[in-house]
């Protein structure tokens, strides 16, 4: 896991990791397109498998970066100025903690609610803002490998 990667001296975790990253919301909007077509059976599994796969990636990243010493070591090799990229982070994490849990809140009650047969009336709203923050997660989270691996 802690072999140099195939884009940059990055390890390879963080190259995998950045490409399911940048392919994500690809895979969010095609798993929409099934709600907005009425395939709402293929929305929820796709969403659910989507979930899953994200939630493995991320605990494989969340290995990988503190067997590397941790993101403040990654940030001191690269020579960034270290106060941005920890205010960026910080700011990265934040939306990244809130859109997932918006997620999965809105995979739990839309589960429960097709159930019984109901639909959630601010569940469109709420996927477009879990969206939104899951969007701005994968593209700050290329932006951060890019500057801590490419652009030095």
């Amino acid at each position: 896991m802690l072999q140099t990667g195939f884009f940059s001296s990055a390890p390879i975790f963080l190259d995998i990791a950045t490409i399911y990253y940048f392919l994500l919301p690809f895979l969010l909007f095609a798993s929409i397109r099934y709600a907005i077509k009425g395939e709402y059976k293929k929305h929820i599994k796709s969403q659910l498998v989507i979930f899953v796969i994200t939630m493995i990636v991320i605990v494989f990243f969340e290995v990988g970066i503190r067997m590397n010493g941790g993101f403040v070591d990654l940030v001191k090799q690269s020579g960034l100025p270290f106060k941005p990229m920890m205010y960026f982070l910080v700011v990265h994490i934040i939306i990244a903690f809130t859109s997932v849990c918006m997620w999965w809140y809105l995979i739990v009650t839309s589960f429960v609610s097709h159930k019984r047969g109901e639909l959630i009336s601010y569940h469109a709203k709420l996927g477009h803002l879990t969206f939104a923050g899951i969007a701005f997660t994968c593209i700050a989270g290329v932006l951060i490998y890019y500057l801590l691996f490419i652009y030095n």
